[in-house]
């Protein structure tokens, strides 16, 4: 959660100050009661000056937001309603809501190129997990987890029509930022590793399977989902994308050097190996052999590609 006054960024406050804001933001312009208040700051243990720490962070949070007003003067957007409180929200001044209103406008627009373009406009307000790790009591991460789900939710339904449309690169970016609030959804990571499949990244498609592969097994102890396995399973399949090619100046295209690295003028200390390596290839051959297989093994960096013989090929 962040706050800007006429464009200038402004501290909010303590800790707890900072989070009753964003619950009443969370709520998106919906009334709070002041019991409600004291048991999502403070749960079973909250204080008994706990109605009157409410009212102190209310009147510093309105100095905060409106310093210009006197101290009687009617607020504008943290107002009083009832025994508690709410915020004025619009979509000029309040991010969730211009997100809900992007993603609402999306949704009715069906499954066009603008509703795409609505999705994306409304996944850019979004800048991490909601409520920015402020919850104390289980009762105020529900609320935040449920803004979360929110947003993964439309990050999955934006996912789909940019594949369909063939425009994975237009979501990839938000794609990656979800994977990080959601690092276990298994829905998103399956849309992830789709688009980036696509794309032609197949190293980051399967980097990110092995990743949310591994997270499930060790926080949930349980394996990915069958749309996480069809996911990995494509990534196999894809064709491999054509090698990029450089336009110079005399308007030819060139295609970029693909060969693998040349091998080391010199490599010592392997003399050994290599030896046996040469026979072991030589009897294959003259067995009559037409093909002869050679694994090195070792910790990375003691040289192992660098040490194969020349006219062997490096797997």
């Amino acid at each position: 959660m962040r706050v800007w006054r006429d464009l200038i960024e402004v501290d909010a406050g303590s800790r707890l100050q900072r989070c009753l804001l964003a619950l009443l933001l969370a709520r998106g312009g919906n009334p709070v009661s002041m019991s409600e208040i004291v048991d999502l700051l403070w749960g079973e243990d909250a204080p008994l000056s706990a109605v009157n720490t409410v009212h102190k962070y209310v009147g510093a949070l309105r100095r905060i937001l409106e310093p210009d007003l006197g101290l009687r003067a009617s607020r504008r957007w943290l107002v009083r309603h009832g025994p508690g409180y709410r915020f004025n929200a619009n979509p000029e001044v309040l991010d969730l809501t211009a997100f809900r209103r992007a993603a609402r406008h999306s949704l009715a627009q069906g499954d066009d190129a603008r509703a795409l373009k609505s999705r994306v406009k409304a996944l850019r307000l979004w800048h991490g997990p909601a409520g920015g790790g402020l919850a104390e009591t289980p009762d105020a991460q529900t609320i935040f987890d449920t803004l979360n789900r929110e947003y993964l939710d439309l990050a999955v339904s934006s996912a789909q029509p940019a594949r369909r449309r063939k425009r994975p690169r237009l979501v990839l970016d938000l794609l990656w930022q979800a994977a990080a609030v959601g690092p276990l959804h298994g829905p998103l990571h399956a849309e992830l590793i789709a688009n980036l499949t696509l794309a032609g990244h197949n190293a980051e498609a399967l980097a990110a399977y092995r990743a949310i592969r591994d997270r499930l097994a060790s926080e949930l102890g349980i394996d990915p989902s069958p749309g996480l396995q069809l996911a990995y399973h494509e990534i196999g399949a894809a064709p491999v994308p054509p090698p990029r090619e450089d336009t110079p100046g005399d308007g030819t295209r060139r295609k970029r050097p693909a060969q693998l690295p040349a091998d080391l003028p010199s490599f010592v200390g392997r003399t050994e190996i290599l030896s046996r390596v040469r026979d072991l290839l030589t009897q294959r051959g003259s067995a009559g052999r037409t093909a002869a297989i050679v694994a090195f093994d070792g910790m990375p960096g003691v040289g192992k590609d660098g040490g194969v013989p020349r006219g062997c090929r490096r797997r």
